[in-house]
C-alpha cells in the first residue's frame, strides 16, 4: 500500500511539473512565434524583418517546442496513471473527473500540435532549412498558426481550466454530519 502512495505522489509530482512546463512553454512559443506578425492583420508577415530575424525567431521557437512537447508527454503519461488510479473518486469529486475530461478532450490537438512541432525541430535538427521561405516553415510553422489557430486556442483554454477545476475543486460532494458520523465508527 505504502509503495502504491508514493508512486501516486511520484506522478502527482510529475504531472505538475509537466502541466508548468508545457502551459509555460506554450504560452512562450506563442509569443516568440506571434512576434513575426503584424498585430491586428491576418498574419502578415513584418517586412522590416530580416530573413536572419525570421529564422532566428523560428529556430527559437523550435528549441521551446522541445521543452514544450516533453511537458506535455510527462504530463499526459501522468494524467493516465492518475485516471487509472483515481477512477473510484470521481462519484463523490465531480471536479476530478471533469479535469480528466477536458485534458483528454484537448490531448488530440495537441498531439497534432505536436506533429508539427516535430517536423520543424527535424528540419533544423537536419539541416534542411536554408531560408525563411522553405516549404518546411510554409508547411508546418505559418500553417500552425494560420489554420490551427483557434483549435490550439481552444486547447490550451480547456488544459487551463482542468488546472483551475483541480486548485479549485468545485464540484466536491459535501459529506453531512451523518456521514461524518457514519465514517468515525467504521
Amino acid at each position: 500500500m505504502k509503495n502504491s502512495s508514493i508512486l501516486t505522489k511520484i506522478f502527482l509530482s510529475v504531472l505538475a511539473i509537466g502541466a508548468i512546463i508545457w502551459l509555460g512553454g506554450t504560452v512562450t512559443r506563442n509569443a516568440i512565434a506571434f512576434d513575426l506578425f503584424v498585430p491586428g492583420t491576418a498574419l502578415t508577415l513584418k517586412n522590416w524583418y530580416s530573413e536572419e530575424m525570421q529564422l532566428t525567431t523560428v529556430s527559437l521557437f523550435r528549441i521551446a517546442g522541445f521543452y514544450t512537447i516533453v511537458g506535455f508527454c510527462m504530463t499526459f503519461v501522468s494524467a493516465i496513471y492518475l485516471f487509472i488510479i483515481y477512477k473510484k473518486e470521481f462519484k463523490s469529486k465531480g471536479w476530478l473527473l471533469m479535469s480528466f475530461v477536458l485534458f483528454f478532450l484537448a490531448s488530440p490537438i495537441e498531439f497534432y500540435l505536436m506533429y508539427y512541432d516535430i517536423k520543424i525541430i527535424l528540419a533544423f535538427n537536419n539541416m534542411q532549412i536554408d531560408s525563411f521561405h522553405d516549404s518546411i516553415i510554409n508547411d508546418f510553422f505559418i500553417a500552425r498558426f494560420s489554420k490551427l489557430t483557434i483549435p490550439a486556442t481552444l486547447s490550451f483554454l480547456a488544459s487551463f481550466t482542468a488546472i483551475l477545476l483541480l486548485i479549485w475543486q468545485p464540484l466536491n460532494k459535501k459529506k453531512t454530519n451523518a456521514n461524518h458520523i457514519e465514517d468515525n465508527l467504521n
